[in-house]
């Protein structure tokens, strides 16, 4: 770490760290909840005669510290990542990052720092859309960092300017989605055979969803078999021979959503209209050989 940090002094590179509160949450049961946020309600921590009220000031003084006491007290700081994720754990919800952004970007906008560090932090969020084929390491709230769902609506209120505004980001126009079709089970299936198949559906598909706590962590087994189904079926672009599971599927019309539970439609994907427009191709040239013929 010191010659690291000893080539970033002489070349005028910022030292890049990531700080996840959440992750300290996320690993330790008896972390204080309140202090991954920054509105002071918790217990703090003080270090002589510095006081920390939030877990991002103490994480980056210490850092700084730790910089000065190798000898390179100059050399900035950037965070490389920082945010929240929505949903894979019971701590990753909607509330919690609307919270966490809150308090975070009232503290950038103001320009104060820490103690150690004053004035402007150069930050950068984490992320902007949700990744459902990113991996599940170290856990399934990997896929949820988005400030945007899959298909660009907003997930929660954010104010990035810092003001406390707490306005919607503006989604995404002009998004184009598949048929609204799902792939659920089948009402009489043998649910004893659900056990292959399920893995087989979440091995290709995203029920990152369906933990405890999560956004559908309250389904039955049916309801876990019929979100891990169309979760396969969706990601593969709607395809018939995705939604069989051995005879225990069905493709449905109607949206099996419950309450807070979505269940997702895909959005038209290249290959999709690609396939579309050989299609119209290939009736444009059918109606040309007819003319023709008629001619």
């Amino acid at each position: 770490m010191k010659q690291l940090v000893k080539f970033l002094d002489e070349k005028k590179s910022p030292f890049i760290v990531n700080i996840y509160s959440f992750l300290n949450l996320y690993q330790n049961e008896d972390f204080p909840k309140d202090y991954a946020f920054f509105e002071g309600h918790g217990k703090s921590t003080d270090d002589k005669n510095a006081h920390y009220t939030n877990m991002f000031d103490a994480n980056l003084d210490t850092l700084v510290w730790s910089l000065k006491k190798i000898g390179h007290p100059n050399v900035s700081i950037c965070v490389g990542e920082i945010g929240w994720p929505t949903d894979g754990d019971k701590n990753a919800n909607d509330k919690n990052a609307n919270r966490f952004y809150q308090g975070f970007l009232k503290k950038m906008a103001s320009n104060k720092g820490t103690l150690l560090h004053p004035g402007p932090v150069n930050s950068y969020l984490v992320s902007l859309f949700d990744e459902n084929m990113k991996s599940v390491a170290p856990d399934d709230f990997e896929r949820h960092w988005g400030i945007f769902h899959y298909d660009g609506k907003p997930e929660f209120p954010i104010d990035f300017s810092g003001k406390g505004e707490d306005k919607m980001p503006i989604g995404a126009k002009g998004v184009r989605y598949q048929e609204h079709k799902w792939c659920v089970l089948k009402n009489n299936a043998n649910k004893s055979a659900l056990g292959g198949s399920l893995s087989y559906a979440c091995a290709g598909g995203d029920c990152t969803s369906l933990c405890p706590g999560c956004s559908c962590g309250n389904l039955d087994a049916s309801g876990n078999a019929s979100y891990a189904f169309n979760q396969y079926f969706q990601i593969n672009d709607q395809s018939v021979e995705a939604c069989d599971f051995e005879g225990l599927a069905t493709i449905v019309s109607k949206d099996p959503s419950k309450g807070d539970c979505y269940f997702p439609i895909a959005i038209i994907s290249s290959g999709n209209i690609l396939r579309v427009m050989q299609n119209v191709v290939g009736i444009l040239i059918g109606f040309t050989l007819i003319f023709t013929t008629f001619m």
